[in-house]
């Protein structure tokens, strides 16, 4: 009974089997999910990252959740 589902991501640790499993359990439900990227001030202050760095980082997150998602798109698809 709700219209989507926050993922929030630690983007210091990045993509876990937790994440993972939150985006499927959001597949399975038909409810729409929407990422949040948190401790994003963490990559400059704790990791000592460049701009450049910390942008490419964050770009790598977010393919690895559409990755997660396409894969459970495919499998959608096989099954039919």
């Amino acid at each position: 009974l709700c219209d989507g589902a926050l993922v929030l991501v630690d983007v210091v640790e990045g993509v876990r089997t937790q994440t993972i499993a939150v985006l499927r359990q959001a597949w399975v439900e038909r409810v729409q999910p929407c990422l949040v990227l948190n401790k994003i001030d963490r990559l400059i202050t704790d990791l000592m990252m460049e701009a450049s760095e910390a942008y490419t980082h964050l770009v790598r997150i977010i393919e690895q959740v559409n990755a997660t998602c396409a894969m459970f798109h495919s499998e959608q698809v096989m099954e039919e």
